[in-house]
Parts: structure tokens; C-alpha cells; sequence
């Protein structure tokens, strides 16, 4: 009977908890910032964990584009930075659907991150399909001379731009992945590279480019001395006249 208990003892003792934080803190940081919040409802000690988790995941769709009721809203993502302690934020993940409704939202949620110290920025944004408006997300003017940021990885369109807003930007960025979705701007995909990276190490530039015309070509001009690393591969279908 003494060892039978024992036995049970060790199957229900929280040890996980008993972990140093660094390690708890660690570990709780690959769940997606949904599932780390959802881990207060564990027990009372666990109530405010997910507010140190230096790594945010966050995945936002429009309901025009999915209208699936468990999909996190913007008003999770607003809570989530609003609630989460002021400690600084390692990596923020954004994967919205259907920006042309969240622009400024979008905006305010990176431009947070940006405060928060971020050293790695992923962003994922897409307009609805067939979507009929006719503006465009501008890259926060922050995220160019953010003295934190070293990796950078986004996807441009042409309702989706990064323009630098001078020729000195990313004085700390080591790693670019650039993803361009047709439709992309080109001249705004020249403008972002610009600029010089004088810490860039390692450089990535892929995607969809679409159709172009015989004549039209794009030019990129790249300024980064450092650089140890270039992979550019686009996919292009060209058309006459």
C-alpha cells in the first residue's frame, strides 16, 4: 500500500513548476500565445505565467476570411499586450488574414513589440481574396531604426510595403527574409533595399514576382557590407507588350 502511494504521489506532483523560471519560462514559450494563456486555468500558481513568456505567437483572421469562432479576434491580441507584464518581448509572430480590417491595429501591435525590446519580428500578412480596397499597410516608421531588432522576416504585396524612411536603417539587423505575394510593388520592393544594412549577415529574397512585361525589370540595389550570406529566387512569368 506504501509504495502504491508513492507511486501515486509521483504521478500527480507538479514538477514542471518546481523548474528554475528561466527553464518554466522557456519551455512555455512554444506554445502558440492562445494555448500560453489558456495554461492560467492549471492552478492558481499558474495564473500569470503566460505573462513573462518572452515569445508571443498570435494568429488573427478576419471573418470575411474565416469565420471560424475559435480563431483569435484583434481584441485577444489587444488583451495579450495590454496584460502581459512590461519584461521585454524576445519574438512576436503576427499572422493576420484579411489586414485591410486590422491597419491600425497592425500598426499599434508592432509598434509595441518594437517598444518592448524585440530582437525577432515575423510577419505574416495577407488581404482577404478578391478584396476590392485599395490601400495599403505601411510598415511602422519604428521597425527601420529599432536598435533591438536582428532577425526580420515579412511578406510584401502591393498592399503590404516597407519603405525605409532614410538611407540609415536596421543599425542591428544580422538576418532578412523577405517574401514577396503577387500582386507586389515593385518600386516599393526596390525602395526597402535602399537603405543600407551595415550589420546584415544573412539575406533572403523569394517569392512570387507574377507577371511581368518583356521591357520591365526590377532592380535592386544592395548596400551591406557585412553581408556573408545571399539566396534570391523569384518566380516570374513574363508577357509581351
Amino acid at each position: 500500500m506504501g509504495s502504491n502511494s508513492k507511486l501515486f504521489k509521483a504521478c500527480i506532483e507538479d514538477r514542471i513548476s518546481g523548474l528554475p523560471d528561466a527553464i518554466f519560462f522557456h519551455i512555455i514559450s512554444f506554445l502558440e500565445t492562445r494555448d500560453a494563456v489558456k495554461t492560467c486555468l492549471l492552478s492558481h500558481t499558474w495564473n500569470n505565467v503566460w505573462t513573462y513568456v518572452p515569445n508571443l505567437e498570435v494568429y488573427v483572421s478576419s471573418p470575411k476570411y474565416d469565420s471560424d469562432e475559435h480563431v483569435p479576434q484583434p481584441g485577444f491580441v489587444d488583451r495579450v499586450l495590454l496584460f502581459r507584464n512590461l519584461s521585454n518581448i524576445h519574438k512576436f509572430s503576427l499572422i493576420c488574414l484579411g489586414i485591410e480590417d486590422y491597419f491600425d491595429r497592425i500598426d499599434a501591435w508592432v509598434c509595441t513589440a518594437i517598444r518592448r525590446n524585440v530582437v525577432e519580428l515575423n510577419l505574416d500578412l495577407y488581404t482577404t481574396p478578391s478584396n476590392s480596397y485599395e490601400g495599403c499597410l505601411k510598415l511602422p516608421t519604428s521597425i527601420f531604426i529599432c536598435k533591438t531588432l536582428v532577425v526580420l522576416k515579412l511578406i510584401l504585396t502591393d498592399q503590404v510595403i516597407a519603405i525605409p524612411p532614410n538611407s540609415s536603417c536596421f543599425p542591428s539587423l544580422k538576418y532578412l527574409d523577405v517574401q514577396v505575394s503577387y500582386p507586389v510593388a515593385v518600386d516599393a520592393l526596390a525602395k526597402l533595399f535602399s537603405c543600407c544594412f551595415s550589420a546584415l549577415e544573412d539575406l533572403i529574397i523569394h517569392g512570387n514576382l507574377g507577371r511581368l512585361r518583356d521591357d520591365e525589370v526590377l532592380n535592386l540595389t544592395i548596400s551591406a557590407p557585412k553581408l556573408k550570406r545571399l539566396q534570391i529566387k523569384f518566380c516570374v512569368v513574363r508577357s509581351r507588350g
